[in-house]
């Protein structure tokens, strides 16, 4: 319940708090880095504790399970991984830097990926399952398709799940590889919702989408990756995992790697 969910989150900011955290041996050069970007924006420790909620959060609840399966789908569609390397190829040639040496590209070189914006997106698609909520702010009744009509008062906090969501309504993708965006002959407004929709779309959106390209190109760049079994199955999801974003697969896929010439 709620109560029990502001107990679990006031345990968090405790265990990320800039003190504890100044205690540890062997911090991360990133989380040192963040604190520091924080303490420099004049960012109090209690804000600096609930903001690396936040980036624990994003990163293995979100980015983590999303770069998995983008990377999964890439090596077991080879001509979708050679469209990837041939777009990256190029973009090798922008970087005044060994690979080895790289840890990061420009923003406007992620900008201009077109096929791994695709792959992103319809990866997006097949794996994200979000908790969407909604304060209502007027008494109001919401229609339903089957007929069915729900009073909602103001002040009530909605929450939906769509468990079938637009983006694996069979409606509209009756071919996962085909798209129309269309359902009872009219487009979508929202046909995919990985971020969720309205004025309450994830505000971290941009940051994840370069987070994820980003580690991405560093891994296809850096490494020869191939599924030691190429005839594996996808993992089923863990159905624990439905409604906090992206999915996360029930078991670990594995894949043999070496470092590219």
């Amino acid at each position: 319940d709620k109560d029990q969910v502001c107990r679990v989150k006031g345990r968090l900011w405790k265990l990320l708090s800039p003190a504890r955290l100044a205690s540890r041996a062997h911090r991360s050069k990133w989380l040192e880095s963040y604190l520091l970007h924080l303490e420099e924006m004049g960012v109090s420790e209690e804000m600096q504790a609930r903001a690396l909620v936040l980036q624990l959060w994003a990163t293995q609840g979100n980015m983590g399970p999303a770069a998995f399966w983008v990377l999964l789908f890439l090596l077991r569609t080879p001509e979708a991984l050679a469209a990837v390397r041939g777009e990256l190829e190029p973009m090798l040639l922008q970087v005044e830097q060994p690979i080895s040496q790289m840890t990061a590209l420009p923003q406007k070189v992620l900008d201009s990926m077109p096929v791994l914006d695709s792959v992103l997106s319809e990866s997006l698609r097949l794996t994200a399952a979000p908790f969407i909520t909604r304060e209502v702010v007027v008494d109001m009744a919401l229609p339903m398709a089957d007929g069915r009509e729900f009073t909602l008062r103001c002040g009530d906090r909605l929450l939906l799940f769509p468990f079938l969501s637009p983006q694996k309504d069979p409606e509209i993708y009756t071919d996962p590889e085909k798209k129309d965006f269309y359902k009872d002959g009219k487009r979508l407004k929202n046909y995919s919702m990985p971020w969720g929709a309205g004025h309450n779309q994830c505000l971290g959106r941009g940051y994840a989408i370069s987070s994820i390209k980003q580690f991405v190109f560093l891994v296809l760049a850096r490494f020869d990756l191939e599924l030691i079994s190429p005839d594996v199955e996808m993992p089923l999801f863990d159905l624990s995992r439905y409604g906090f974003g992206l999915m996360q697969p029930e078991h670990d896929v594995p894949v043999r790697y070496r470092i590219r010439p």
